[in-house]
């Protein structure tokens, strides 16, 4: 939902931490946020897609940003939250997803303010729309299309 006041525009968003980095997510792109239990491992050898929940009679597909860009082996003990994303029309025929996080993620008012728009990363990452400059953290915005279309499209064996 976007707000208006005195000309700032002010985004709800979430962080959500990884071992190196943190994503910022507008609160629009999540669905729920959950504690991960009783993981379910998939038949391809997908270095990011450690598994599936069923999750309130959903089949979640959990997605680790961190191994997609094979910069961090993370063990699943260490990523208990995940984050499911919404999912529009248009990737309906795909899984739902979720992105695990390192710890609790939190809730902030992004605003243009607080987002520098002239931030290099010191380091990047393949599916970053772009980054940006949070009270001196560095964070980026992932780009979800991409997410559903590049990987969530490859996972094969989804259970029913």
């Amino acid at each position: 939902m976007l707000e208006t006041a005195n000309s700032a525009i002010h985004i709800a968003s979430t962080i959500v931490p990884l071992h190196n980095d943190s994503v910022l997510l507008p609160n629009a792109c999540i669905d729920e946020i959950f504690k991960v239990e009783h993981i379910k491992p998939i038949k391809q050898k997908l270095s990011w897609c450690p598994g599936f929940v069923d999750f309130k009679g959903e089949i979640i597909m959990l997605i680790s940003l961190e191994n997609i860009e094979n910069k961090i082996e993370v063990s699943l003990a260490e990523s208990n939250i995940a984050i499911k994303i919404k999912k529009t029309e248009e990737f309906s025929n795909l899984p739902n997803i979720a992105i695990l996080a390192a710890n609790t993620p939190h809730t902030l008012q992004a605003s243009d303010y607080s987002l520098d728009k002239e931030y290099s990363p010191s380091s990047t990452h393949p599916l970053a729309r772009c980054y940006v400059n949070i009270k001196e953290k560095q964070s980026f915005i992932p780009d979800l299309p991409r997410l559903y279309t590049e990987f969530a499209s490859q996972i094969q064996d989804i259970p029913n």
